[in-house]
């Protein structure tokens, strides 16, 4: 099929399916910061941490096995511009991961401070809206909720 947007035939698009997010039990994992990534949709900033599930021996339930290598994220809603207020859930993932030390007024709160961290996290299941209605199951994902504990 063409499509002529401007008089000039162009070909159509191809539009691929991504791989769908990752959905595991909701739980406690062993994890490792890999990187961070930022995004602006709408008048919405975010901050994207991102972590990949490691083996953890601890773990006695089979329920939580075999998620190593398994991608999730955790979100941030930021100010478009400004400092980063200190009722905000970065600032307060931040102020902890400082040992409950607080920065300074306008002192840089680098994300690049997790990465390569290990961590005990919780995660939890994502159910998206459409149109103001849940949508089926199968469009359920893991993020995660919060970090529990840094692993020495």
């Amino acid at each position: 099929m063409e499509i002529k947007a401007t008089g000039k035939p162009h070909k159509e698009p191809e539009l691929l399916a991504g791989a769908p997010k990752p959905l595991i039990p909701d739980g406690s994992y062993l994890a490792v910061c890999k990187r961070y990534d930022f995004s602006i949709i709408a008048k919405s900033k975010k901050l994207y941490l991102h972590f990949k599930i490691k083996e953890n021996p601890h773990i006695k339930s089979s329920k939580y096995k075999g998620y190593a290598g398994t991608e999730l994220f955790q979100a941030f809603n930021l100010p478009i511009s400004g400092p980063v207020e200190s009722g905000r859930k970065y600032y307060k993932t931040w102020v902890w991961l400082n040992n409950f030390q607080t920065p300074s007024r306008n002192a840089s709160l680098s994300p690049k401070k997790f990465i390569g961290k290990t961590f005990i996290i919780k995660t939890r299941t994502c159910e998206p809206k459409f149109n103001g209605k849940n949508t089926h199951k199968s469009l359920n994902y893991s993020i995660i909720d919060c970090l529990l504990e840094v692993v020495k």
